[in-house]
């Protein structure tokens, strides 16, 4: 069901999303991504689509300003909602391991 709602390749949604409800005493879909990030001490890529239709650019952007650091935006253009791997899967793979390699040594 939470892949479904995100619409999101169950790779990713199953384990990101299921643990997001797991952490949190709300449902999903009342889970405030904005005010989340603002408790995470991690590391925060955020990665977004320019042509996305379900989720606004906008949103993308202020998960990225609420975030603590250290923390990096990556949008795509022509990207939609979750297509950015096939879009430009050379720049995505340049992108994420750039990050994972600054990050996560």
């Amino acid at each position: 069901m939470i892949s479904s709602m995100a619409r999101a390749p169950g790779f990713l949604a199953g384990p990101i999303l299921g643990r997001m409800e797991a952490e949190s005493s709300l449902p999903f879909t009342e889970i405030s991504t904005v005010e989340t990030v603002t408790t995470l001490n991690v590391p925060v890529l955020v990665i977004h689509g320019e042509r996305d239709q379900l989720v606004p650019v906008e949103q993308g952007q202020a998960i990225f300003t609420a975030a603590n650091q250290p923390k990096a935006l990556y949008t795509v253009p022509d990207a939609g909602h979750l297509n950015f791997i096939t879009i430009d899967p050379d720049t995505f793979t340049e992108q994420m391991q750039a990050f994972l390699a600054e990050h996560f040594q």
